[in-house]
């Protein structure tokens, strides 16, 4: 099941600028107008969920489309659809406590309206396809800045609470061990004796590395190490656009930039910010959403989930 605090209604978020939240299928908001698609597999009992139906259902819930379509998990109830390789998995992909159907009452407002109410009328062993559109899923405050593509840095010695290691690599520090970063260059790992995490950074000067992305080809080009500091270059190529459309179909401005920016499937890139707070951390993701005219891109510190589509497929397993 679903861990208890998973399934508990969320407020409006403020903006997200320092970590990578859980994803969830956590009601936020109230959803109307929710498309959904007709069931496509019958099942043989004769209940049909109504308002009020106690009913399980395992889903799979994506970004840009479903999931046996071009569209990336953001998180699966089914072990098979999470392990296959043949579905994308977003950057921010979570797995769930434990595979198994989720139960819940139709109507309660525990999840998001649009998906309980995608199963009105369905039977045990139907599937139904729901599309919630961005503004009536999960809503956020808008993030979006830009940034030129140069002039990046990270420290060569990279001080970290064991908290901020763990939420961006998912798994504690172990004292002396060797990491691959986030970055894509090695690191060695030292845990001081308050706790505290050190990455000793093994960048090269003028080296080039791979940052993992699902929806294009992100680049790291070492410019300089000089005063502690790995200065670098940032490209993103072969990326993948979202309906051909630009920034501008989005946004009423460019707050100030008059570069037009092609909207793109969100690549998350990891950033340093030497100001940032130290209970926070100063390592982050950010998402580009956007490649300019002049080689600058658009992101938002805000989480893939917010202000999206989603796209839901639920397998009905009970009603009652």
């Amino acid at each position: 099941m679903v861990d208890d605090e998973d399934i508990k209604p969320r407020k409006e978020r403020e903006p997200i600028s320092l970590v990578c939240l859980v994803v969830l299928i956590v009601a936020s908001v109230a959803v109307i107008g929710a498309f959904v698609n007709d069931n496509i597999l019958n099942g043989d009992n004769d209940a049909e969920a109504a308002s009020g139906s106690t009913v399980e259902v395992d889903y799979t819930g994506a970004f840009y489309d479903y999931y046996d379509g071009n569209g990336a998990i953001f998180q699966t109830t089914v072990k098979d659809i999470a392990d296959s390789t043949s579905y994308i998995h977003s950057a921010g992909y979570v797995e769930v406590s434990s595979y198994s159907a989720i139960k819940f009452t139709v109507g309660s407002g525990n999840y998001l309206s649009g998906f309980e109410n995608a199963v009105i009328g369905k039977k045990a062993g139907d599937t139904v396809k729901v599309v919630i559109p961005a503004g009536q899923g999960y809503n956020a405050a808008d993030t979006t800045k830009t940034i030129a593509n140069n002039g990046f840095e990270v420290p060569v010695q990279q001080k970290m609470s064991a908290a901020e290691y763990k939420t961006l690599y998912g798994e504690d520090a172990t004292d002396g061990t060797s990491i691959k970063t986030l970055y894509g260059w090695d690191a060695n790992v030292t845990k001081n004796a308050d706790g505290t995490i050190v990455l000793t950074n093994m960048a090269s000067n003028g080296g080039d590395y791979d940052i993992e992305s699902s929806f294009a080809t992100v680049k790291i080009h070492v410019d300089g190490i000089d005063a502690g500091k790995i200065k670098y270059t940032l490209s993103v190529t072969d990326y993948v656009a979202v309906d051909g459309k630009t920034y501008s179909d989005f946004h009423d401005s460019f707050d100030g930039n008059t570069a037009e920016y092609s909207a793109v499937k969100m690549v998350r890139v990891p950033m340093y910010d030497a100001t940032a707070s130290k209970d926070t951390g100063n390592s982050f993701f950010v998402y580009i959403i956007g490649l300019g005219n002049d080689g600058s891109f658009e992101y938002r510190t805000v989480e893939e989930k917010y202000n999206i589509d989603l796209y839901f497929t639920i397998k009905v397993v009970s009603v009652s």
